[in-house]
């Protein structure tokens, strides 16, 4: 869901359950979704363009929910927990390592998540933790949101 362009084929299979639910309001269910396809689309080249630069560029995140927004643009995401686990101090430090070489300007972390282990290593490279809601209710704004946040960490250069 992180993912604009696979969410346009989302955006039409719930119009077309909805269609089904509701045969009276088809015509604007689809003019909806048309809509929000073509700001979906829309969203999709802004981040291409904004992060065309950064490709290869590394982010680090407590929970691995970033995988599909960081695949559509180039990036990679690196999680600190791991099979859904807390790290352990060895996979700290070598967080650490890493994400100083990766020259990382936040961690990231998310609300339904501990931020202890974020908290950790972004005092060890004195950078911020961010918190970003990858559900958030504003899709298009949030996708916006976390897009300039993670930018912004690729500014620690």
């Amino acid at each position: 869901w992180m993912d604009p362009i696979a969410m346009q084929s989302k955006v039409d299979q719930i119009c077309e359950l909805l269609s089904a639910l509701l045969p009276d309001a088809a015509e604007v269910l689809e003019a909806n979704a048309v809509s929000l396809k073509a700001e979906l689309a829309a969203l999709d080249r802004d981040l291409a363009e904004r992060f065309t630069s950064h490709e290869g560029r590394a982010f680090y995140i407590n929970h691995p929910s970033l995988g599909y927004f960081a695949e559509r643009y180039g990036l990679l995401q690196h999680s600190l927990e791991q099979a859904g686990t807390a790290p352990s101090a060895r996979r700290i430090a070598e967080v650490i390592k890493a994400a100083r070489a990766d020259r990382v300007g936040a961690v990231f972390t998310q609300p339904e998540f501990g931020k202890s282990s974020a908290s950790v290593v972004a005092r060890a490279l004195e950078v911020d933790v961010v918190e970003v809601n990858p559900l958030a209710e504003d899709y298009i704004g949030n996708l916006k949101w976390i897009a300039q946040v993670i930018e912004e960490s690729f500014r620690n250069d």
